[in-house]
């Protein structure tokens, strides 16, 4: 930004998280030159569905690989009676030691999933759990709107980068990061409360097809390039 004079140079700053935003305001870009800009997903193709009938225990999904804990799931769920499906891979070796334990429970399989069969571990899944570390730039919202469109329950972990997302009040449960125990007791709430699952991703969904579609995220970043 100071090397390059970037600030300018640029006629918009784009972000989807308040805490970028604010960066950008302490090095002197001006509030006019400032979009927070909520993150969308394509609520067409991530939508309920009708689940798989074979299942035979309740299923804990968990999708990506940036800043994401699943020590911290494992460590929650290694001895519930549930199969934990994870959608989380990468070449990238150092970052899959970060994620994994050494060796994943047995109840926990990570394995990767085109698309229609990520859509299709949504709706199977009993609830959408979304560990990750601290972070300051929404590690996390991807799978978290993908889970909400489909219109399944939500657990995450809170970080400084999610505020913004979880402000809204019953669209996620919301557990401390690195809280194992808090997780465990949040997963076990919504497992033996499905009414009380069901209105969570009632809450969320509406949420997600009213205010994190992809055309309003274009009629929104359009309209203001448009005022430019």
């Amino acid at each position: 930004m100071k090397l390059f004079r970037l600030a300018d140079k640029i006629d918009l700053f784009v972000s989807n998280a308040s805490l970028q935003l604010d960066f950008l305001r302490n090095l002197g870009v001006s509030e006019s030159r400032l979009l927070m800009l909520p993150e969308q997903t394509d609520t067409t193709f991530f939508s309920p569905g009708v689940s798989t009938s074979n299942q035979q225990r309740p299923i804990i999904a968990s999708v990506g690989l940036e800043k994401r804990d699943y020590r911290l799931l494992a460590e929650a769920t290694a001895d519930l009676d549930v199969d934990v499906k994870i959608s989380g891979f990468s070449k990238d070796a150092i970052a899959m030691a970060k994620a994994f334990p050494e060796t994943l429970p047995a109840n926990m399989s990570n394995k990767f999933y085109s698309l229609p069969d990520l859509v299709q571990l949504y709706r199977d899944a009993d609830l959408v759990a979304v560990t990750v570390t601290e972070n300051k730039f929404c590690a996390g919202l991807t799978s978290m709107l993908e889970a909400m469109a489909c219109q399944r329950p939500v657990v995450v972990t809170k970080t400084q980068g999610l505020a913004d997302y979880l402000a809204h009040p019953g669209i996620a449960t919301v557990v401390n990061s690195g809280d194992a125990i808090g997780l465990r007791s949040a997963i076990e709430k919504l497992l033996n409360n499905p009414q009380e699952a069901q209105a969570q991703a009632r809450c969320g969904y509406k949420l997600a097809i009213e205010e994190h579609n992809s055309e309003h995220y274009i009629e929104v970043l359009a309209a203001r390039l448009a005022s430019l």
